[in-house]
């Protein structure tokens, strides 16, 4: 199942970060939503075995999880190849030139090598937890989930960031795309140490 969702993952991850440079940024939410609540419907249905199908337990749950993501895939990919909008893409522009290839590696291989960090770290925390039993590991997955709230609008402030910045060094403004960075770091900082300072006052409240 993890392969399967391979390919959904990465183009869910490609769309999801390209639609807010078109300042569309509810976009991703909207369809996310939805996705969730297949998600959340699916689950219910697939893991119980309600209406006519059959209760299909774990299995169940990794069906309507697949299925949720790729249709976010297709909602995106409809929207971002409407010619109806002023912003779209075209198949023919999508095809790999010398001219956009090199910048664009030159530009994405820091943060290719930051993601590999990131991700190998997971990987690597994900291989220990899987040697707990699994009361452990389900408890280790909540968490995470609860935990993944306390960034998510640093994660929003970087987004914005990123379209607002680039906007403004597209129309030739260097000025106001430092004083977005400089404004977005103030943000995404202050929101850092507001949560760090959460966590360390009520840690013991913490069950």
């Amino acid at each position: 199942m993890d392969l399967a969702q391979y390919p959904s993952n990465v183009s869910l991850f490609f769309i999801c970060c390209h639609t807010p440079r078109f300042r569309h940024t509810s976009t991703p939410m909207k369809i996310t939503l939805t996705a969730n609540l297949i998600n959340i419907v699916g689950n219910y249905i697939l893991i119980k075995g309600l209406f006519f199908f059959s209760p299909l337990s774990i299995e169940g749950a990794a069906i309507a999880t697949l299925v949720a993501r790729w249709l976010s895939v297709v909602m995106f990919a409809v929207i971002l190849l409407d010619q109806r909008r002023k912003v779209h893409l075209r198949f023919r522009d999508m095809l790999p030139t010398k001219s956009i290839f090199e910048p664009l590696f030159r530009i994405s291989l820091p943060g290719a090598v930051e993601q590999a960090l990131i991700q190998g770290s997971f990987i690597a925390v994900n291989v220990i937890i899987s040697t707990l039993d699994t009361t452990s590991e389900a408890a280790y997955r909540i968490l995470i989930n609860l935990e993944s709230i306390s960034y998510m609008p640093a994660v929003g402030i970087s987004i914005a960031a990123a379209t607002l910045t680039g906007k403004a060094l597209g129309e030739n403004d260097p000025e106001t795309a430092y004083l977005t960075g400089k404004r977005s770091t103030f943000l995404g900082l202050s929101w850092g140490i507001f949560m760090a300072a959460m966590f360390l006052i009520f840690l013991n409240l913490w069950p």
